[in-house]
Parts: structure tokens; sequence; C-alpha cells
């Protein structure tokens, strides 16, 4: 195992211990002779699960300060790439950098005002290089939203349904509290724990390419 401590623009830090695994499958498929699992990635921290966006407003289960443009690098993708943004209307209040001028936001509520009112259980629009969901993680989780836990998308549905939309060489990154399943063949890119600091939940960054 390697370990290295790098800085990035904003300032933060972030921990990487690369480790090496060798034809490594799911079911069947193969994700790789050189498995990249990316652990401890600590961004800024922000109070609990309710999170400032633009504006001061203040929102629960927003993205972790520096995220966004260290999964856009994950996702293979430039700033101008088109991105899908699904269970995240409110991706554009994001006070830092990474949401590129042709993405587009997918979300069930309307009052996130997101580009496409839709249920992310459904097939998504194609013409997208990559797919960034941020879903609630349980049920009891999606209850704090207005559309409620009847319509929990679950991770592994919302890896198929971007795997049907996107092209072949594409990726799907999801932060969650699971690991999904992707559909086969799939190669997984890497999984990264996603820390905010103390007495705060450990999430997961999962990265899958469609390879066939």
């Amino acid at each position: 195992m390697h370990e290295a401590l790098s800085r990035l623009p904003d300032g933060s830090t972030l921990d990487i211990a690369r480790r090496e695994a060798s034809h490594l499958t799911v079911q069947g498929a193969n994700i790789g002779s050189r498995l990249p699992c990316l652990v401890g990635a600590q961004f800024d921290a922000l109070a609990g699960c309710e999170h400032r966006l633009k504006g001061g407003i203040k929102f629960y289960g927003a993205y972790p300060g520096g995220f966004l443009h260290r999964a856009r690098a994950l996702l293979g993708v430039q700033l101008d790439d088109a991105v899908l943004h699904v269970c995240s209307g409110m991706v554009r209040a994001y006070p830092y950098d990474g949401v590129g001028p042709n993405d587009r936001t997918l979300d069930l509520d309307p009052a996130t005002q997101p580009d496409i009112v839709a249920d992310a259980r459904d097939p998504y629009p194609q013409g997208f290089r990559a797919v960034l969901a941020d879903p609630p993680y349980s049920k009891g989780d999606a209850a704090r939203y207005l559309p409620g836990a009847a319509t929990y998308p679950s991770p592994r549905l919302i890896v198929r349904r971007a795997f049907e939309a996107l092209p072949v060489g594409s990726r799907i990154g999801m932060l969650h509290i699971e690991m999904p399943r992707p559909p086969k063949p799939a190669h997984l890119v890497a999984a990264v724990t996603v820390l905010v600091g103390y007495d705060n939940v450990a999430r997961l960054f999962t990265v899958y390419q469609k390879i066939s």
C-alpha cells in the first residue's frame, strides 16, 4: 500500500491509500486488474447534514465542500462535458467549483428547480457523457424530502438506469452509504470513502464504467 497526502486547489487535503487487486470480478464481469481504492477523502467539514448553499440557503444533504470537482475527475469528464445530475436539483447552488455549463439536473421535487422534473426510478434522457447521482440513502432519509419515502430510488436501480442511458465507455458516479452492484459487464473505476469530520456518517463514492 502506498500512501500520499495531496493538497487540492481549494486548500483542502485528500488522504489517498492505493491498493492493487488482481482480476477481481463482479458476477463474472472483469472489473480491472488494477483496482484503485481511494480511502479517507476528507473534505471541508460543513455543519451536520444541513449544508449552506449559495446565498446562505440551508439544504439537507448537499455535497460536502470540495467534492464536486473531484467527482468530475473520477468520472473522466471536463467542465464543459455534459453531466446528468440525478436527485440533485439544488446542485447549481453548490458554493464550490464543479458544475459545468452543459450539465443538467434531474429531480422529482419541482421546488428545487431542476432542468428535468422526473422520478429517478424511471428511464433517464440520453446525450450525456456521465451521470452523477446523490440520492437519499434510505427510505427514512427520503422522508426528509418532499417526494417522500414512497419514491425512494434504490442505488442499484439508479446505476442500471444510468447504464441504459449512457454510451459505452461513459461512467456513473454515486454518493451513498451502500456500494451497489452494477449491471454486467462493468468496470469498477473507484471506491472512495468520503468523510466530513467527527460524528458524521461516512459515505462511499463509487464510480462504474459501461464497457459494452
